[in-house]
């Protein structure tokens, strides 16, 4: 990472936390939309993540697809100074219900000049196949906070069935921080019982080669899932009871580690 991106590293954020109902066809759906906006040098780096809560394949099918999001940069008079576009988000996560799934983009706004963020404002118009939303936030709303974790996490399920669960940590890179991995453990998973008691842990009986690896995602703005998948199985190997479970998955960074957590239920038949 180069030293004058670091020292001239200025982060905003705006979130829009409050979640809005669409009606497609005759299904009614959660959206919880989140908007970042990350600011390197005279680029403007906007994430994109919608959160989707509880959809199924069949509702999957109906939002399929996303076609198009576009962010546009207004002044004080609503006039759009800039803009940036893309046809497609990314989706992760399997359409499970119960489960969220999220789609992400990324957007950059090359060689903004204007730093008077206090008067300017953001569009957002997200277009689907027979939707759309659109909604507006001042730039300077929320100041990301330098004691803020510098990745996002977001747990998603990939996969899942009655033999196995295929994990994923999709984390977002918010700030540039010297970090790493001291070894080739990138990812450390932690299940608990319904009574918070720890049933397996994935870091117990493994050796892990001695090296140096990078925290992931390494630029600003860019995104990365960690995997991991877990058989139901305690680290004696037997299969755990049927109840509810916490999942608490952790990215074994240096000097400070990241960690979020999700529930699911097991059925052992």
């Amino acid at each position: 990472m180069k030293r004058i991106i670091l020292l001239g590293l200025i982060i905003l954020c705006f979130a829009c936390s409050t979640k809005q109902t669409i009606k497609i066809d005759k299904l009614k759906v959660n959206f919880k939309p989140e908007i970042n906006l990350l600011v390197d040098s005279n680029n403007l780096i906007f994430n994109f993540i919608l959160v989707i809560n509880s959809i199924s394949n069949e509702e999957k099918q109906k939002l399929d697809l996303i076609k198009f999001l576009k962010i546009e940069v207004l002044d004080d008079s609503n006039q759009v100074i800039d803009s940036s576009s893309i046809n497609s988000l990314a989706l992760l996560g399997k359409p499970v219900k119960g489960f969220n799934v999220i789609y992400f983009g990324k957007l950059v706004i090359r060689d903004f000049k204007r730093k008077d963020f206090e008067k300017l404002s953001c569009k957002c118009n997200l277009v689907g196949n027979n939707w759309d939303m659109t909604y507006t936030q001042k730039l300077n709303k929320i100041l990301y906070s330098e004691t803020e974790p510098a990745l996002a996490l977001y747990p998603i399920i990939e996969n899942i069935d009655e033999k196995i669960i295929d994990l994923g940590v999709f984390a977002v890179r918010k700030r540039l921080v010297e970090e790493y991995i001291p070894n080739s453990e990138t990812i450390r998973i932690e299940v608990l019982n319904s009574k918070n008691k720890p049933v397996y842990n994935s870091q117990e009986g493994k050796a892990f080669m001695q090296l140096i690896m990078p925290v992931e995602p390494q630029n600003l703005g860019d995104s990365y899932i960690y995997q991991y998948s877990w058989d139901y199985r305690n680290n004696n190997g037997s299969r755990v009871p049927t109840g509810e479970y916490t999942i608490k998955m952790m990215i074994p960074a240096k000097p400070k580690p990241y960690i979020t957590e999700i529930q699911i239920p097991v059925e052992t038949k």
